[in-house]
């Protein structure tokens, strides 16, 4: 999450209806944020940016809630865009990584 941020240009383009989207989320204590990008045969492009603060009382989730809080948070706030589109989520969260 924090390479993409560091890395790849910031500036957000429009998406191709043609390649899947790409989901990568992450969470701290707090805060949740999430990428969506398209990966394409030339390069990487950046769709769009999503992130918020942690309330009081999801600053006590544990470490897998707040993870999967960010996923379902950023599908959630994304699925305008998205839309009916195919969809990878990312997570470094080992015990989501094969959630379905």
């Amino acid at each position: 999450f924090k390479r993409i941020l560091t890395t790849y240009p910031l500036f957000l383009e429009y998406p191709d209806s043609s390649t899947p989207f790409v989901l990568t989320t992450d969470a701290s204590g707090i805060g949740i944020g999430g990428i969506l990008r398209q990966d394409t045969p030339s390069g990487t492009k950046i769709n769009y940016f999503k992130s918020r603060v942690l309330d009081d009382t999801e600053r006590r989730y544990d470490t897998i809630e707040q993870e999967a809080l960010a996923i379902f948070w950023c599908i959630s706030e994304l699925r305008s865009y998205i839309g009916d589109s195919d969809f990878i989520v990312e997570t470094d969260h080992k015990p989501l990584e094969n959630f379905h």
